[in-house]
């Protein structure tokens, strides 16, 4: 009797794009940014770790697109995979045709310790308002946060696991009940600034990486027509999810062109409290260009059944880390932040395979729009 022998499926070596951690990112996009002759350069944000910069620019300046990894540290995994992958499959297609920028971890303390804040515990992508003792938080945001504070911030070491989880789930599931876990959740990664040693804070005055970037667009973008800002991020969502948002309003030019890169698009400037601190809006503020466009994509990383369970893991793994690292005990800090490495980067080759095929989806949108 003949055995019928399966095809073998070829699985692809995508070990030249994914890094174990913020050094070999940095090499291989230095090594890759060199290899393809983009400009480079490097700005130090904190104790020698560096925000990379590589720039592509047409003879006539016109038409510019951005693209940021890391703004959240331990985001950078992917977003640098990203990047890597971009430039080896599309830079070549497009240089002739735009100016081209990318952003290599713009937060690299929070990459090199997978956190998703920087060194002083700053949410970079929080950072960014005009006058920090003139701060407003939404008031339904300070409410929230105000009444629930264990969600945000704690005062002691973490002990007893399902003690402390308890106390957490129940405060949550007590603002649920009050504001809906829309609102709860929301609440729980917008950013706030009442606590220093808490969950997501804005600060009080531009952070290095802030300041990096400001400058760089305020600088970069004067005299061009069209700039284009894509910051890359990982964690909220449905696992193999791709998803967008941007804060220009519905049916605008802006939002149906970035709607063509990333089909499932939210807009903040509906009935969503976010706060206006973001990277995104500060270089709508910024940037020099005469139109300016601005999405924020973000791959999915947890459960593939639901993102409201996405959401809840992660805004329990941010408060948990947030309080180990603050308040101990420090012999539990090494485990919690592979897990938050684990949360944001997943190992699996079918997670590397779906944002390989992301990388081919933007990058053919992207070739239309430049067409």
């Amino acid at each position: 009797m003949k055995i019928l022998k399966l095809p073998k499926i070829k699985k692809k070596d995508y070990s030249k794009y994914f890094s174990n951690d913020y050094f070999e990112a940095r090499r291989k996009f230095r090594a890759q940014t060199k290899e393809k002759e983009l400009q480079l350069s490097s700005e130090t944000i904190f104790d020698g770790l560096t925000c990379d910069i590589a720039l592509s620019q047409t003879k006539k300046k016109d038409k510019l697109l951005i693209f940021i990894s890391g703004t959240h540290g331990v985001e950078g995994y992917i977003g640098s995979a990203f990047q890597l992958m971009f430039l080896d499959r599309y830079y070549d297609k497009l240089k002739g045709k735009t100016s081209i920028l990318f952003i290599h971890a713009l937060n690299p303390y929070g990459f090199l310790n997978n956190r998703r804040v920087n060194e002083n515990n700053v949410d970079i992508n929080r950072n960014y308002c005009d006058d920090f003792n003139n701060m407003k938080i939404n008031p339904k945001i300070f409410e929230i946060i105000k009444k629930n504070e264990k969600i945000f911030v704690a005062g002691t070491p973490r002990k007893n696991r399902l003690y402390e989880n308890y106390k957490l789930y129940t405060t949550m599931l007590k603002s649920i009940i009050k504001n809906g876990i829309v609102q709860t959740i929301e609440a729980g990664v917008i950013g706030q600034n009442l606590y220093p040693k808490g969950v997501n804070y804005s600060g009080t005055a531009p952070e290095k990486s802030n300041l990096v970037f400001t400058n760089l667009i305020s600088k970069i973008t004067e005299g061009y027509n069209k700039t284009i800002l894509i910051d890359l991020h990982t964690g909220i969502g449905r696992k193999y999810e791709m998803t967008g948002s941007t804060y220009h309003p519905k049916d605008s030019e802006e939002f149906i062109l970035c709607n063509k890169i990333v089909h499932t698009l939210a807009s903040h400037t509906g009935i969503h409290i976010y706060n206006t601190y973001s990277l995104g809006k500060g270089f709508l503020r910024l940037s020099k260009s005469k139109k300016n466009y601005e999405v924020l994509i973000e791959f999915g990383t947890i459960s593939d059944i639901s993102s409201t369970l996405s959401a809840n893991y992660l805004t329990h793994l941010l408060v948990v880390e947030n309080q180990v690292t603050f308040f101990g005990p420090l012999e539990k800090l090494e485990r919690v932040r592979k897990k938050m490495r684990k949360a944001y980067y997943p190992q699996d080759i079918l997670y590397k395979m779906f944002i390989s095929r992301q990388v081919n989806k933007i990058g053919k949108r992207l070739l239309k729009i430049y067409n």
